[in-house]
């Protein structure tokens, strides 16, 4: 799992105390888009790679961070609701099996054809954009 953290928490005492192999955070300033394509999911507050993350068809953890505001916009809204949303993360490795085994491919999917729809019909843009990121190819 890769995981981007705002730098309000102490991310090294949390993730100390849960019991996952194989979780990675990426520390604020790194660009984590060429992380996406190794990620089983994605754990969040407010950012824009939430936008991004839907194109790879796997699990997002929205935490409703008390701490980010945000103006409800449609796109937010419904990330929201593909996303597996949580207010509290004390219990990491808990929300994370949930949001795997709860996960709906079909809302992320919805999700993800809405993204990339918006912007006058620019999906193949952000489409070509996004696999470049991620070094894949093209599915076109």
């Amino acid at each position: 799992y890769y995981f981007r953290y705002p730098e309000c928490l102490d991310w090294k005492d949390i993730l100390g105390k849960i019991n996952i192999e194989n979780v990675y955070v990426i520390k604020p300033g790194i660009e984590p888009y060429h992380y996406l394509a190794q990620a089983d999911l994605l754990i969040m507050d407010l950012t824009s790679l939430g936008l991004y993350f839907p194109v790879c068809g796997k699990p997002i953890i929205f935490w409703d961070n008390i701490n980010v505001k945000y103006v409800p916009v449609n796109l937010i809204d419904e990330l929201r609701k593909a996303a597996y949303v949580v207010n509290d993360i004390s219990n990491l490795d808990s929300i994370i099996d949930n949001a795997l085994s709860s996960f709906d491919e079909e809302k992320m999917r919805i999700l993800s054809n809405k993204i990339s729809s918006y912007q006058g019909r620019s999906e193949k843009r952000i489409r070509e954009e996004l696999y470049d990121s991620l070094h894949l190819e093209s599915a076109e």
